[in-house]
């Protein structure tokens, strides 16, 4: 699942800054079990060995964990 869950949004993250990305996504999702889906992500431009997947996947839950954080804060006050 945390596979999963980094690859989505790590492919949030690059549509997010460019429109264009939306393409690969949905190749990936288009390409149902026609290889492994290491294989099949790295044709989409998304390399599991590469630091970026988990990085982004890192990013989003701190951005999370901040706004749980702040949102507490409020709360308390």
């Amino acid at each position: 699942y945390a596979t999963g869950i980094s690859v989505a949004y790590y492919f949030l993250e690059q549509i997010e800054k460019d429109s264009s990305k939306v393409e690969p996504y949905l190749e990936f999702l288009s390409s149902g079990s026609k290889d492994y889906p290491q294989n099949i992500l790295k044709k989409c431009g998304v390399d599991l060995l590469n630091g970026g997947v988990i990085e982004s996947a890192i990013g989003k839950f701190e951005k999370l964990v901040l706004e749980l954080t702040e949102m507490s804060e409020i709360k308390n006050n």
